[in-house]
């Protein structure tokens, strides 16, 4: 593992708006059923959510940083800076 991957990941403040964005829209009924705020913010990444509900710029970053880092890299430290449950 290089030391870049143990880095913490950079998020573009867009990218946490655009994330905001999507979970005040999804929020509702994706509270039903996620039981933590990693399987919230799967959805988020998940199924171009990004995409539909904020820009294609954030959905850009995000796929960048997934090709870079791995989902679940991507997913966690999103999670810990994105807290909603």
């Amino acid at each position: 593992m290089t030391a870049k991957k143990r880095m913490p990941i950079e998020f573009s403040p867009h990218l946490i708006d655009a994330v905001h964005t999507v979970v005040s829209a999804i929020y509702c009924d994706a509270a039903e059923f996620c039981e933590d705020n990693e399987e919230l913010i799967e959805l988020v990444l998940d199924a171009d959510r990004l995409l539909t509900f904020a820009d294609p710029q954030a959905e850009e970053e995000a796929s960048r940083l997934i090709d870079l880092y791995g989902f679940d890299k991507v997913r966690k430290q999103l999670s810990a800076k994105c807290n909603y449950i």
